[in-house]
């Protein structure tokens, strides 16, 4: 059995990767198949319940990374972990990120917090900037500014 966790479906799209369980902290908008409402950092399953776990650009949004990949080694035999590139523009942009990781999962946590605020300023505060960021998004995931991401699995 394959677990889906920070399955989004809320804030954020729902990451369908076609497992029979689906997890997230929010409760989503639409009907998802057999979701779990549940913290990655207390899952409500036991241990080695399933043979993969997959968990995409969740990391981000948590200040304890070493808790969470530690309950999805409990959790599962393979884990799979997606986190965004920190040349990629959404970490930047996306103001619930409470970190930038990057090689082998380290983590640049609350010091650089003032440098992300900094950037979403003008994003928060004007709606012209938000309007023409986002028009230009399509020309950043182009030159590879957006949607570039390094994959990890633990086994």
């Amino acid at each position: 059995m394959k677990l889906n966790v920070g399955c989004g479906g809320n804030k954020y799209a729902f990451y369908d990767l076609k497992c029979e369980v689906n997890s997230d902290l929010q409760k989503p908008k639409t009907k998802i198949s057999n979701f779990v409402l549940s913290d990655i950092c207390c899952l409500p399953f036991k241990d080695k319940a399933f043979e993969k776990v997959y968990a995409f650009n969740v990391l981000e949004h948590l200040r304890d990374h070493d808790k969470a990949v530690k309950e999805l080694n409990r959790i599962s035999e393979e884990v799979v972990i997606r986190v965004d590139k920190v040349y990629n523009l959404a970490n930047w942009f996306t103001a619930d990120h409470e970190n930038l990781a990057v090689e082998n999962l380290v983590a640049f946590p609350a010091p650089i917090k003032w440098i992300v605020r900094l950037v979403r300023f003008p994003i928060d505060n004007s709606e012209g900037f938000r309007n023409m960021l986002h028009k230009t998004f399509p020309a950043l995931r182009k030159v590879g500014l957006l949607d570039k991401w390094n994959y990890y699995q633990i086994k």
